[in-house]
């Protein structure tokens, strides 16, 4: 679990210097726009300029390239924009999602012949890659600066080392620090917040234990049938 909490961090970095280079990725679209323009004016003097069409060709390949990479972005900045529904029956969807939480917490399990089960269900590789593929794509970045979508993208590279780091949780029972926290990041619902009540709050935190998260509540499904009568 250490070393690939320490890869990330590395990664991490490297990805800032990256997002450097993309922040301005609407100025970078203008520009290739505006040459385009440029050389589309130029076609009705020169209609049969090679040199002409092969550029606006590749100007179009690139425009293309940098719009889908502008669209992700605004869709990550996109994803506070439900705040703007107000707050609508905020304190009965808060009221009942305390009361589910309280019907849901579990703290022993019994088989029909009365015995409590002690014995951890196994967790397999194919446990964790299921997990991984329950993740949204489009998700924003977790509190480690990763997303599923980075994860899954890089599997092939990364793949064992997040297993192995996971399934060494499942072991042993210990989670790193860097791993097992979690950020609240208070977003105002109205212009000139004042008392908490005029705060929203949204929840972060880094993707390996959102992974954990997916995978012990898959084994919870599989033994809550007993616990849990379906009416």
């Amino acid at each position: 679990m250490y070393s690939i909490l320490q890869k990330l961090h590395k990664i991490a970095h490297q990805l800032g210097q990256l997002q450097k280079e993309y922040s301005s990725i609407e100025k970078r679209l203008n520009q290739f726009r505006g040459r385009l323009h440029e050389i589309q004016d130029a076609f009705p003097t020169d209609l049969f300029n090679q040199s002409l069409i092969t550029e606006e060709r590749e100007l179009i390949q690139v425009i293309e390239k940098w719009e889908a990479m502008n669209k992700k972005v605004l869709r990550q900045r996109s994803r506070a924009t439900w705040i703007n529904h107000g707050d609508k029956n905020f304190k009965y969807f808060f009221s009942y999602l305390k009361a589910r939480q309280a019907r849901n917490r579990i703290s022993s399990i019994y088989n029909e012949q009365g015995l409590k089960l002690v014995d951890p269900i196994p967790v397999t590789e194919e446990d964790v890659q299921q997990a991984l593929k329950n993740l949204p794509l489009d998700k924003s970045l977790g509190i480690d600066g990763f997303n599923a979508q980075f994860l899954k993208t890089h599997w092939d590279i990364i793949g064992k080392e997040v297993t192995d780091g996971i399934m060494q949780f499942f072991s042993t029972g210990k989670l790193l620090k860097g791993v097992n926290i979690t950020t609240v990041t208070l977003i105002r619902k109205v212009s000139a917040p004042s008392p908490m009540k005029e705060y929203r709050h949204i929840v972060g935190s880094s993707t390996l234990y959102k992974i954990i998260s997916k995978i012990l509540t898959a084994k919870l499904k599989k033994v809550v049938d007993y616990i849990v009568s379906p009416s």
